[in-house]
């Protein structure tokens, strides 16, 4: 039923697009009222061009009316906030300068990449009489998460169309979340079959560091290297009951070397309405020095993101299909660390389920979003999810999907500062997302 759902919400919603369109044409023949004068000097009433002239298109675009009644409160609130400029004295507020080369923006984040969790980003751009930028965020959570970031970055300019950046993060958990379940061998596992119920929580402390160098071609292909540098390591906070987690409490030193494929032929960077984004990324992590346990670990990470995005009839309107798959794989004969397996949940692919809520060696996701604009700089959403994690791919089955929908509000505004406001429903409940992340970009 749920599956069934999914699929007819584009088709309805393919429909109020082309009622819109439709009205739109009428529209365009649509005059006001106005004061004409005749021939002898007296004024007389202009003629009234209807909407639409057919009771059936009235009909069929009860749909795009009832979406503009929905958001007319919104409209409202923004052309008075225009008239007022109130949006153009608030982001002067989060410039250092009058190019508005430096600044700063607010980041809260609820149910985000940290659950619920405030910070700041802020970012020089630039640098050096040059295109140079310097990026830093960070993200707090009382005193149970930490999370801090920085990225130095040279971007491809028109006479050099190679680029680089190199990072630096750091990341302290006490509360991660993850599901398992006992299974016929009375070891813990994760998967599709654990329950909402089956939650325990560890500690993560995570530094990071990592150089990117690539080039631009043609077309909007480019190609890139990285070379990853990690020290990482988990602790059980709670009675342990997954000890026999690869990589569970122990101070685990990665590198990872890695190639990342991206093909972009988007209309629009900034709010895409045709084309494509392919991604295809390859990486192998390896420990050069064995734990203080005397174990190693290493892992080959692969993972291929399809979007595809389809124009419909109305300006800024598209239907967004994006398709996701991950794997990690053994490598060499030694084990990944269990949390860097792939994961679906609020932030990766499945926008009604809980932060970690599965995680296992694949994940397979598909979405599909209709985007329609509200405002200048505010596009309204409605999505649908699909998706599963798998030990193997022969465990792929549709019948174990978890299934999730819902609506959302995306803001960009000139200067590429972005946030959104998601609100998802599946068969475990309802998640709010409110940051400043792209979900699909």
């Amino acid at each position: 039923m749920r599956l069934l759902a999914s699929l007819l919400i584009p088709v309805l919603l393919i429909l109020h697009s082309i009622c819109w369109a439709r009205d739109s044409d009428d529209a365009a023949s649509y005059q006001p009222d106005v004061e004409e004068e005749d021939s002898d000097g007296e004024e007389v009433r202009g003629q009234r061009f209807f909407r639409s002239e057919s009771t059936f298109w009235r009909f069929l675009g009860l749909p795009a009316d009832a979406l503009d009644l929905f958001w007319y409160p919104v409209k409202r609130g923004l052309q008075f906030s225009e008239e007022n400029q109130l949006a153009e004295r608030l982001e002067e507020s989060f410039f250092f300068n009058e190019e508005r080369t430096a600044g700063w923006f607010p980041k809260p984040s609820f149910g985000g990449p940290l659950g619920d969790a405030g910070g700041a980003t802020v970012f020089f751009g630039e640098l050096f009489d040059s295109h140079h930028r310097f990026d830093t965020s960070f993200l707090i959570a009382g005193t149970r998460e930490f999370d801090i970031n920085g990225t130095y970055s040279i971007p491809a300019v028109e006479n050099r169309p190679f680029y680089s950046r190199f990072d630096v993060g750091f990341l302290q958990d006490r509360e991660v979340e993850v599901f398992t379940a006992r299974g016929d061998s009375g070891l813990p596992m994760s998967g599709m079959e654990t329950h909402e119920d089956d939650e325990s929580e560890y500690q993560l402390r995570e530094f990071s560091t990592g150089v990117t160098v690539g080039r631009n071609f043609f077309g909007g292909l480019q190609l890139a290297g990285h070379l990853r540098g990690e020290l990482s390591k988990s602790t059980q906070r709670l009675q342990p009951n997954f000890a026999s987690f690869e990589g569970f409490d122990e101070e685990i030193t990665l590198l990872a070397p890695g190639l990342t494929l991206i093909w972009d032929r988007r209309d629009d960077l900034r709010r895409p309405t045709r084309g494509w984004l392919l991604r295809a990324e390859t990486e192998v992590a390896a420990s050069p020095v064995e734990t203080p346990l005397g174990n190693r670990y290493g892992y080959s990470d692969y993972s291929l993101d399809a979007q595809f995005f389809v124009p419909l009839p109305g300006p800024h309107r598209a239907l967004v299909f994006r398709q996701r798959l991950r794997r990690v794989e053994d490598w060499a004969g030694y084990d990944p660390p269990f949390y860097h397996l792939p994961v679906l949940d609020l932030n990766h692919g499945l926008r009604a389920y809980t932060r970690n809520r599965f995680q296992d060696r694949g994940s397979i996701v598909s979405n599909v979003e209709y985007r329609y604009p509200i405002w200048r700089t505010w596009d309204a959403l409605l999505f649908g999810d699909g998706g599963q994690t798998f030990a193997q791919y022969s465990d792929i089955n549709v019948s174990d999907f978890r299934y999730a929908g819902g609506v959302g509000v995306r803001v960009r505004t000139e200067k590429d500062v972005e946030f959104l406001l998601q609100l998802g429903f599946g068969s475990e409940g309802v998640e709010l997302v409110f940051s400043f992340d792209r979900v699909l970009q």
